[in-house]
């Protein structure tokens, strides 16, 4: 093995990491990317999380490789992506498929609801705003926002935990505000 032909190392531009394209030499093999003398002296050249796109001459192989740690003498190489482990994948799998309750918003009610107004008449109100308007009536729009929520996998709280959650919401906001009251009458009595 012989080390790397660094005249071949094109740089790309980009922002978080350089990336460059090397296309090897004849003789140079799949297994010489992974042995940190391959990269010979040129460790200086490159930054950890660098990707190095390297295809072979006669194009057996054309991978992406990442810097893994730059050391005196060379670089320890990976494959790029780096997949995680199969428990990993699977556990992913798994992350949408619990059904979830809608959050609540700053008013106390939940964020995802019905909403009238004269101008957009029954409308649909979801997590980032508004989903959709001009209903013909309450019942077509909350079959709407059930057909929402049911793409985004969530429920709505019963009408009983809205209510607790509300009264709870009412509570906080009533101290918050006597607390408030308290200190604007602390700093006026200074």
């Amino acid at each position: 093995m012989r080390q790397l032909n660094i005249k071949k190392a094109r740089q790309l531009q980009d922002y978080a990491h350089n990336r460059y394209f090397i296309e090897l030499d004849r003789g140079d093999e799949y297994k010489d990317l992974f042995m940190s003398k391959f990269w010979g002296l040129h460790g200086n050249k490159f930054q950890k999380s660098d990707w190095i796109r390297v295809r072979a001459h006669d194009g057996r192989f054309d991978v992406l490789m990442t810097v893994d740690e730059v050391l005196p003498d060379g670089l320890v190489m990976k494959r790029w992506p780096i997949e995680p482990s199969a428990e990993e994948v699977a556990a992913a799998k798994e992350v949408g498929k619990d059904t979830r309750y809608v959050d609540y918003a700053n008013d106390g009610k939940p964020v995802v609801r019905v909403d009238h107004t004269a101008v957009t008449g029954w409308r649909v109100i979801g997590v980032n705003g508004e989903v959709s308007q001009g209903h013909k009536s309450e019942a077509a729009a909350t079959e709407a926002m059930h057909k929402y929520l049911k793409g985004i996998q969530c429920i709505m709280p019963s009408e009983e935990e809205q209510a607790t959650h509300l009264k709870a919401h009412l509570a906080r906001v009533a101290i918050a505000e006597e607390a408030a009251r308290l200190k604007r009458e602390s700093r006026q009595r200074r």
